[in-house]
């Protein structure tokens, strides 16, 4: 038997990143989503946190949500 594959691809950080930083609260709503330890693992969500942070005072309140869900 292989190697079995993982139930989530790791998301690619630089461009979650480059996401929150757009105009479209969807796309930034969704970035956000990816921080969440079960898709990108602990060490990213660990090191992202102060991001997390300042997304609690998002404009948007989807944004707001998403990180609100991630702690």
């Amino acid at each position: 038997m292989g190697k079995r594959a993982a139930r989530w691809a790791r998301p690619d950080s630089k461009t979650i990143i480059e996401n929150l930083k757009v105009s479209d609260e969807g796309v930034r709503g969704d970035a956000v989503r990816f921080f969440c330890p079960c898709h990108a693992g602990w060490d990213l969500f660990e090191e992202q946190v102060s991001v997390l942070t300042k997304l609690l005072k998002d404009p948007s309140d989807v944004v707001r949500r998403q990180a609100l869900a991630r702690f």
